[in-house]
């Protein structure tokens, strides 16, 4: 067994999911740039305070050497965030699409409260 990082109505509410073809593709619709950030739909809240998503503008998840340094010069500006979390594909939910999760971490103490 893994260990949680969701809430159990968070838990809840992604197990309902509706499926799509791909939920990173929708949630990127009409935003520019070859990155995005946006809300995580379903996020680790057990362990974070904020839980963004960074999802590459085009569908699949073969980057470049241009857009890997376009990911690189995103992630250093990035202040508000503790960690990167990048799965392996087999941990992915949606693997067809190159995305990788920014997390701010809640207080120890907050998290034991929570569980």
């Amino acid at each position: 067994m893994k260990i949680p990082l969701r809430t159990l109505s968070t838990h809840a509410q992604y197990e309902l999911r509706p499926e799509e073809p791909c939920s990173m593709c929708r949630l990127i619709e009409g935003k520019e740039g070859t990155f995005s950030i946006v809300p995580n739909e379903y996020p680790y809240d057990l362990i974070t305070t904020k839980h963004d998503i960074l999802i590459f503008k085009k569908h699949g998840k073969n980057l470049s050497f241009n857009d890997m340094y376009d990911l690189y010069l995103i992630l250093n500006k990035q202040t508000q965030y503790d960690a990167v979390l990048w799965n392996y594909p087999h941990s992915q939910s949606v693997g067809g699409h190159f995305h990788i999760h920014l997390l701010k971490y809640k207080e120890y103490a907050d998290v034991l409260a929570g569980m």
